[in-house]
């Protein structure tokens, strides 16, 4: 394992309050990032039609590349 700080790569956590998905839309949109990583969940049985996951809804919204880690 290696540490970011070894390599140089420059990394920050931001913490938030409200809504999730429209705070890292609004984030990503007005801020300057490379990357953002974030995790993903599967959403399944009747929720799918209704909800869909945090990450497929940021991926058409933002501009920053988005990585997805699969839980």
């Amino acid at each position: 394992m290696f540490l970011l700080e070894d390599k140089q790569i420059q990394y920050r956590f931001k913490f938030i309050a409200g809504s999730a998905t429209y705070s890292i839309m609004r984030e990503a949109n007005t801020g300057i990032y490379d990357l953002l990583m974030i995790g993903s969940h599967t959403v399944s049985g009747w929720r799918s039609y209704f909800k869909s996951s945090m990450s497929h809804r940021l991926i058409g919204e933002v501009s920053t590349p988005i990585f997805v880690v699969p839980a």
